[in-house]
């Protein structure tokens, strides 16, 4: 495959946040492996439901973020999580998907993906550390 192919395959998207270039009146985009790795990260952090056009788009992360931190928990984390790749991220095959329960006390999970392109077969990694950031300064007095 040539590169020209490849670009064309990967693709480009804007930037999450979109963010602009001051008096360009351009968007800054993403491109190849970077987009990849960035619309996972938007598909994770995106709730199921929540696009109001597409509501099957989206993780269901929310759902265990209050379940007990076990390795039961962590299997069905990597079932939905594959699954949701699988079916939105239609450029990459999931190789292999670690699920780390990091601090159980503070509930951070840290997912690492490490996939091929389907069409290019290079590998890339992407690692999504899970957390609830809100709420965090609560007097526990």
């Amino acid at each position: 495959m040539d590169d020209f192919s490849k670009k064309t395959f990967l693709g480009s998207g804007w930037g999450s946040p979109p963010t602009f270039v001051k008096g360009a009146n351009q968007v800054i985009m993403t491109k190849d492996v970077a987009n990849i790795n960035q619309n996972l990260s938007v598909l994770f952090k995106t709730k199921r439901g929540e696009r109001a056009l597409n509501p099957n788009y989206g993780s269901q992360l929310n759902k265990f973020i209050f379940a007990a931190q076990s390795g039961i928990a962590t299997k069905e984390i990597e079932s939905s999580l594959k699954r949701t790749i699988q079916f939105y991220e239609p450029r990459i095959l999931v190789d292999e998907m670690a699920i780390q329960l990091r601090n159980e006390e503070n509930g951070i999970i840290i997912i690492s993906v490490s996939y091929p392109l389907r069409k290019v077969n290079s590998r890339h990694n992407f690692v999504f550390p899970f957390y609830i950031n809100e709420g965090t300064y609560l007097d526990t007095k």
